[in-house]
């Protein structure tokens, strides 16, 4: 995996987290 794919997938995962808390 590329260093960008890993960064956009956690901040993904971070925005779900997030919106399922809100």
């Amino acid at each position: 995996m590329k260093s960008e794919e890993v960064t956009f997938k956690s901040g993904v995962s971070d925005e779900l987290k997030s919106l399922i808390r809100g």
